[in-house]
C-alpha cells in the first residue's frame, strides 16, 4: 500500500481535519500517528509495535527525518532489492513540502523511523521483531554445540580434500 494513499474511513477510525493538523503553530506539537490510518499502522507494525513506532514517529523532528532520509537515499542508490517505490517517495521527501505535497511531515517521519528503528523491507518486518528481549540469552547450548559442530565437520573436510591430489578447490571465474 502506498503511503500517501487514503483508504476509507471506517467507523472505528475518526475523520482526520487534515488542514487543522498541519497548520498549527509552531509552538503546538502535531501529533504525525493520529494522521497514520490503522491499516497503514498495521503494515508498518505488523508485529504488534506499533505503539513503539507511533512514538518514535512523534519524537522524531524534521531536521533528524531529513538526515536519516539523505543517508538512506546514498545508502540504498544501488541497492536492487531496495523498493523502488520507496527509493522514489524518498527522492520526492527530499524535494520538500512544497513538491512533495500532503502529507509530507507524516510521511517523512514514517519513512524515517522505517528506516532508523525498523526495516525497509516488507519481508524483513513480518518476521523480525524490533524491540529486543533483554532477557533472551545470547550464549545457548545450542548455539555452542552448531558453532563446534560446523567446526569440526570443516576442518575434517577441508583437511580431508587437502591431501588429495590435485586438490579440489574453488576459484572465481
Amino acid at each position: 500500500m502506498d503511503i500517501r494513499e487514503e483508504p476509507a474511513i471506517s467507523p472505528e477510525m475518526p475523520e482526520l481535519d487534515v488542514e487543522k493538523t498541519q497548520t498549527r503553530s509552531r509552538g503546538d506539537e502535531i501529533d504525525i500517528g493520529a494522521q497514520i490510518p490503522h491499516q497503514l499502522l498495521e503494515e508498518l507494525a505488523p508485529n504488534g509495535e506499533s505503539q513503539y513506532i507511533l512514538d518514535k514517529i512523534n519524537n522524531m523532528t524534521e531536521e533528524e527525518a531529513v538526515a536519516i532520509i539523505q543517508e538512506s537515499h546514498k545508502f540504498h542508490a544501488d541497492d536492487w532489492n531496495f523498493p523502488s517505490e520507496m527509493r522514489e517517495r524518498m527522492r520526492r521527501l527530499l524535494e520538500g513540502p512544497k513538491q512533495y505535497g500532503d502529507f509530507y511531515d507524516r510521511d517523512l517521519r514514517i519513512d524515517a523511523v522505517m528506516l532508523r528503528y525498523s526495516s525497509p523491507y516488507p519481508g524483513v518486518r513480518a518476521v523480525a521483531e524490533i524491540i529486543d528481549d533483554p532477557s533472551v540469552p545470547v550464549e545457548t547450548i545450542r548455539a555452542y554445540f552448531l558453532g563446534i559442530s560446523w567446526a569440526i565437520i570443516g576442518t575434517f573436510i577441508a583437511t580431508f580434500f587437502n591431501s588429495r591430489f590435485p586438490s579440489i578447490c574453488k576459484t572465481g571465474v
